[in-house]
């Protein structure tokens, strides 16, 4: 997960403008309710351990588990 963000910025000396949630820096994210998982996952999600709960969501993460994406900081979409 590290490689993918902050490591990335990193990488590219973009550290300083994205790569992390921090105030200030530019980035694209999807907001997921990982209680919305449960329909695909093998165990409640309030039952997983933090690895659980991740691989839940990179493997069986449905696009009905997507709260809101946000593309520089403005929120494009938002469910209901």
């Amino acid at each position: 997960f590290y490689r993918a963000t902050l490591g990335g910025a990193e990488a590219l000396r973009l550290e300083a403008v994205t790569g992390s949630l921090a105030a200030g820096k530019s980035g694209d994210f999807v907001v997921v309710d990982p209680r919305r998982l449960l329909a695909f996952a093998p165990q409640p999600t309030d039952a997983m351990g933090p690895e659980e709960l991740l691989a839940a969501l990179l493997y069986l993460g449905q696009q009905q588990a997507v709260e809101a994406t946000f593309v520089q900081g403005r929120c494009v979409y938002r469910a209901g």
